[in-house]
């Protein structure tokens, strides 16, 4: 028998004690799972929750950021509404995110989203590629949105 042959049941003695003391605490009992990391999103600015309208558009911002984007499509044969669902999260003083459902081929998921202030109770919104569309609260002044 060679000599460290007869350190083996001593090693995994050591492993065991070791493996033990990570798993407990210094009083022996389990040690308890740490507390769930805060959410990394931020809730939606309350300047930016509810409904806005505009000319033929609807944009419905709720305060965990899974937003409603539609408007009537007039390029199409037959005008039908596009409708998108995005996700937002707060940059800045805007919000900014992408699709992540649409109804309209022309607006592929993960296109970039950007709304934003524009004057008091109107939003502006901007889909990558395409052009800005204004949205009015319901404070704001009447025709400014569109009919």
């Amino acid at each position: 028998m060679s000599g460290h042959q007869g350190w083996a049941p001593i090693r995994w003695a050591v492993v065991l004690v070791v493996l033990s003391a990570v798993a407990c605490g210094a009083d022996g009992e389990p040690t308890p799972d740490p507390p769930p990391p805060p959410s990394a999103e931020p809730p939606v600015p309350d300047a930016f929750v509810g409904d806005w309208y505009g000319h033929n558009r609807r944009l419905t911002i709720p305060p965990d950021g899974a937003v409603s984007y539609a408007w009537r499509d007039y390029g199409a044969r037959e005008p039908t509404f596009i409708e998108l669902e995005l996700e937002l999260r707060p940059e800045g003083d805007a919000l900014g995110g992408e699709v992540v459902g649409t109804s309209g081929a022309d607006v592929p998921e993960g296109t970039g989203v950007r709304v934003e202030p524009y004057e008091p109770h109107v939003l502006a919104v901007r889909l990558t590629g395409g052009e800005t569309a204004l949205v009015c609260g319901k404070e704001a002044p009447p025709g400014r949105c569109g009919a």
